[in-house]
């Protein structure tokens, strides 16, 4: 989903948790959404599903620019 959707439903409390996790066959990272209901999420750019973020700290701004005041950082996929 493109940023402006995920604010949407942050805004309208569908969200739990964000998680910043590896993107899998690169080296980047990617923005995870877990819902209250129903599968996660993950943030998508306008050429690229899901979005590769080079550092931990445009993850964080992404996540913050969504509503997230915490979000939570793993190593692995999923």
């Amino acid at each position: 989903m493109k940023e402006a959707e995920l604010r949407l439903l942050f805004d309208n409390g569908i969200f739990k948790a964000a998680t910043i996790c590896r993107h899998p066959m690169a080296d980047s990272w990617m923005l995870k959404f877990d819902r209250k209901k129903g599968l996660p999420v993950f943030m998508d750019s306008q050429r690229i599903s899901p979005r590769a973020f080079k550092t931990l700290d445009a993850a964080f701004q992404a996540a913050h620019d969504i509503g997230f005041q915490e979000v939570a950082v793993v190593r692995g996929y999923g």
